[in-house]
């Protein structure tokens, strides 16, 4: 009785602690320079050059993002590639992203497979990052999609697991800014999945190092 009792005690300290160490952060840490959402993300990032994607206000404001880059880009003629980024400066907003399977349905897109993949991103502290791949179909269209959550140096194919990673930066006094993450590309006649898919792979390895340097 008297071990079960420590024991409670102990867990109950922890819990106590962990409590006060969250309410009165500010006091215990100096917080990270606060993170601007006003900063532009580049259109030119290696031999990848992109355009403005026009998009309906009204629909993406479900998300509530702080901010939105919205931009298809390109290198040599090959197929285009858009990148959505839904940014939120806070972990409490962190909930507003989601995984885009329903909006794709939503407009008549038949989801052909979906898997967690990772992709080498070629740094010495991350060497590749997990994320979602889905491959869909409308008509005569294969649309394949990569998306993920980014948040501080990090990339996760599980919004969760990233919320739990927000909360210890949050308690830790580092910044919790975070992002919705989402790569797609249609597979343009003469191409196949596979090739699509390579070209997607590349992007994604030229353009990460810029999207974690936007978050954090």
């Amino acid at each position: 009785m008297i071990v079960k009792n420590h024991i409670r005690f102990i867990l109950a300290t922890i819990v106590l602690s962990t409590c006060i160490v969250f309410v009165y952060r500010d006091i215990f840490v100096s917080p990270d320079e606060a993170h601007n959402p006003n900063k532009e993300f580049p259109s030119r990032i290696l031999d990848w050059t992109a355009d403005e994607v026009p998009y309906d206000k009204t629909v993406l404001s479900v998300l509530s993002p702080d901010k939105i880059i919205y931009k298809s880009y390109h290198r040599d003629g090959s197929p285009p590639i858009t990148l959505f980024i839904a940014y939120y400066n806070t972990l409490e907003k962190a909930d507003l992203s989601h995984s885009p399977v329903v909006c794709f349905t939503g407009q008549g897109w038949e989801i052909e497979n979906m898997r967690k993949i990772e992709i080498p991103v070629n740094r010495t502290d991350i060497p590749k990052i997990k994320v979602n791949e889905i491959i869909q179909k409308k008509l005569n269209t294969i649309m394949i999609a990569l998306f993920w959550y980014q948040s501080a140096n990090n990339a996760f194919s599980n919004r969760g697991i990233q919320k739990i990673s927000l909360l210890f930066n949050k308690l830790s006094g580092k910044l919790d800014s975070n992002a919705f993450v989402r790569v797609t590309a249609t597979v343009a006649e003469g191409m196949s999945v596979e090739e699509t898919t390579s070209h997607l792979f590349s992007f994604v390895q030229d353009v990460y190092p810029e999207i974690r340097g936007f978050i954090i």
